[in-house]
């Protein structure tokens, strides 16, 4: 789809998933989107030094933790 110049929302809560299939990342929180970059800018920005995963970027920009699980 990129290549013919196509746009696709993908809305996933899972990390793995969005660094697998998207070139760009929105973080939203409570309905605002608080930034939207690559996965390895996102990671470089908000991520524990000790601990680079998009996962703990999410945490630190937000304040929370992802939902582990099925409600």
């Amino acid at each position: 789809m990129k290549a013919k110049g196509k746009t696709i929302v993908f809305t996933t809560h899972y990390m793995e998933e969005a660094e697998q299939f998207s070139d760009q990342i929105a973080v939203l929180h409570e309905g605002a989107i608080l930034d939207i970059d690559t996965s390895e800018q996102l990671i470089r920005k908000y991520a524990n030094k000790n601990k680079q995963t998009l996962n703990e970027a999410f945490k630190s920009l937000t304040g929370s933790t992802m939902r582990t699980g099925v409600d």
